[in-house]
């Protein structure tokens, strides 16, 4: 999950969603760094880590499919 966010990010707040929100808005990339990619790659990792961890806590669980949702949103050009 920390690869989701970058530190000391000056878009947005760091996360892979802001880049990729970024780059739907301006056209341009975030950090020269394709973000739709990494987003796209992301979703799977963590569906597939969600069905392989059915024991794992509610609460991991629940912060991995916010993620999920949230970086889907971006790349649908939600807010």
């Amino acid at each position: 999950m920390d690869s989701q966010w970058r530190k000391n990010a000056v878009i947005g707040s760091g996360s892979t969603s802001a880049a990729v929100r970024f780059t739907k808005l301006t056209g341009e990339l975030a950090g020269n760094s394709d973000h739709m990619a990494k987003a796209e790659h992301a979703i799977v990792f963590l569906s597939r880590w969600i069905r392989k961890n059915p024991e794992a806590a509610t609460s991991d669980r629940l912060a991995a499919e916010n993620v999920i949702r949230d970086l889907q949103n971006s790349l649908e050009g939600k807010p």
